[in-house]
């Protein structure tokens, strides 16, 4: 009886071993199937999965998808760069959602060098990057003014006060005695285009390449640095149809005028100074305010968009009508662009095609005005009796308001 005893003890104990064995071995055999995604539902390729317990893990493949083998109810950790990492329960079967880390994000500048692009983080060369929403902003004339004050060490200089008038940059200084002095402009990868091709409003970006070694894939063109400029362009990674309208309309006139004699005081003078030759015709003639006028500027920019995974087109259209301080001192330009992008062959071949035109009308000042503003007789008059422009014998004594209103030099230039 006692013997029985025993055995029926020792096939207890030996069942309990067999079952806690294969519990263990079930558990080790537990697989874990799962998809890791963003809020949009696009997979995360590269997600790091990992068991908290033991480190064991892996990580997601081209469709976000992962296969993991761990214990039961083991916890599992997910995450991924740029996004807050998770914690779940393991499951034969999951789907994780990660949320973006905005802070993460806002620290990963991504910048063009030339053949390709790279974190900024990551590059040793001199590289200034400006964004669409950190350039400057008002009434633009020439694209060169959205970078004045933006970039160190970047000279962006008008050459003059007129809308017509582009202006110089500089960026290591006047370095060539023959040849110009100006970086080279890549604009979409195309190097040597002409910056004032592309409309303001279709810039995403500008990075400005300052040194040797940014600059070097570039060889002798990119002695005196190289801006390269990126426009916005559709993709098929998400699927969008946009219209979108901007404009401004701007007032303006003279800041501020040289400080010459007015009439009265070219009287008192004369009087002061007994100079008898002196004439005194009777008027009392602001030349500078004769030739000003307070500007009227505005433009108009309609931009629209159809974007899909395997085609998709953008297309802008800006009107653009510039007065200067100077009566019929005009500059107009109408813009165009449309770039589209075509894929095929299931992913493998991408083309990608943009044109920008600009058509420019302008009326520039003929700069004589100037000298015989300041040199006229303050108390000649503009016109005469008749309605006719007064006239003066002499040298520089030309009536300045005549030149400007009779003498004219229209001009077209374009861009394509």
């Amino acid at each position: 009886m006692k013997k029985n005893k025993t055995n029926n003890i020792l096939v207890v104990l030996l069942l309990t071993l067999t079952l806690a064995f294969s519990q263990n071995i079930m558990a080790q055999n537990f697989t874990v199937t799962g998809k890791v995604v963003d809020n949009n539902k696009e997979p995360l390729i590269g997600a790091t999965v990992r068991t908290l317990n033991t480190n064991k893990g892996t990580v997601t493949d081209a469709d976000g998808n992962f296969t993991l083998s761990c214990d039961k109810n083991t916890t599992l950790e997910i995450s991924f760069v740029g996004y807050n990492s998770r914690k779940v329960k393991a499951d034969s079967k999951i789907t994780v959602i990660l949320d973006e880390n905005d802070n993460l994000l806002k620290e990963t500048v991504v910048v063009g060098v030339g053949y390709g692009t790279m974190r900024k983080s990551d590059l040793t060369g001199a590289i200034a990057s400006v964004n669409a929403k950190d350039m400057k902003k008002g009434v633009i004339t020439s694209t060169e003014q959205l970078l004045q004050g933006k970039v160190a060490g970047l000279s962006v200089v008008q050459s003059s006060g007129a809308p017509e008038a582009g202006a110089s940059l500089r960026l290591r200084g006047g370095t060539s005695l023959s040849a110009s002095n100006g970086p080279l402009v890549v604009v979409d990868g195309i190097p040597g285009v002409d910056i004032n091709s592309v409309q303001p409003n279709e810039i995403q970006s500008i990075d400005i390449l300052k040194d040797a070694s940014a600059a070097a894939i570039y060889g002798s063109r990119g002695a005196n640095g190289v801006i390269i400029v990126t426009t916005n362009r559709q993709s098929g990674d998400v699927e969008t149809k946009t219209m979108q309208y901007n404009g401004y309309v701007a007032i303006g006139s003279a800041a501020k005028n040289m400080d010459i004699l007015s009439a009265n005081q070219w009287r008192q003078y004369v009087r002061d100074n007994n100079i008898a030759t002196a004439l005194d015709y009777g008027a009392d003639t602001d030349w500078q305010k004769e030739l000003q006028r307070t500007t009227y500027s505005h433009s108009h920019n309609i931009s629209f968009s159809n974007s899909r995974k395997t085609n998709g087109y953008r297309g802008s259209v800006t009107y653009q009508n510039n007065q200067g301080v100077i009566v019929g001192n005009n500059f107009n330009r109408l813009s165009a662009s449309i770039s589209a992008y075509q894929t095929g062959l299931n992913g493998r071949l991408h083309i990608d095609e943009g044109i920008n035109a600009n058509f420019d009308s302008l009326h520039p000042t003929d700069t004589r005005i100037f000298e015989r503003m300041a040199n006229l007789n303050p108390t000649f008059h503009v016109y005469n009796a008749d309605g006719s422009f007064a006239q003066l014998n002499g040298t520089n004594t030309e009536n300045p308001v005549e030149i400007n209103s009779d003498r004219t030099n229209d001009q077209k230039r374009h861009r394509f």
